[in-house]
């Protein structure tokens, strides 16, 4: 592939911008490394140029602080839970494809996100990286493993 994407960056400048507009709270990229034992996690794939699996990490009460914010007064239920919180997900990752695919001049588009499943056991790809976030609500950790299809 001719043209270089700095993954790391791009996730960081695309979840702290989505963050912020969605829920109106900075979240802080932390280059240092995180551990956050009590979290909920949400997986998403992306297919095309770039394949990825993405699990995010989020420590339950920045979960909660999110979705007070995105629900704003409205009533709560498992399935509104859910919904809300892939929702969060698929903004964040979208922005970040987004990013990539103007980059590279070629598209890859995203898979519905999975809350609270276990691993998605499939392919396993070249690379990967964690991301670790922190933010007055809780942390959260964004693993990422992915490849480029350079042939698409």
């Amino acid at each position: 592939m001719s043209v270089q994407v700095n993954v790391v960056q791009t996730f960081v400048d695309s979840l702290i911008s989505a963050t912020e507009e969605i829920v109106d709270f900075p979240l802080e990229y932390r280059k240092e490394s995180i551990k956050i034992l009590d979290t909920e996690e949400i997986h998403i794939q992306s297919e095309g140029i770039f394949a990825s699996k993405m699990c995010f990490q989020l420590e339950h009460s920045l979960v909660e602080e999110i979705l007070k914010r995105m629900l704003k007064h409205k009533k709560l239920t498992s399935d509104i839970r859910d919904l809300y919180l892939g929702e969060y997900i698929n903004i964040l990752s979208g922005h970040a494809l987004t990013r990539i695919n103007n980059i590279i001049g070629k598209s890859s588009r995203l898979t519905v996100p999975i809350v609270g499943a276990g691993a998605i056991k499939e392919k396993i790809y070249k690379q990967n990286c964690v991301i670790a976030f922190t933010s007055e609500y809780g942390d959260m950790l964004l693993h990422i493993n992915y490849e480029w299809n350079e042939y698409l």
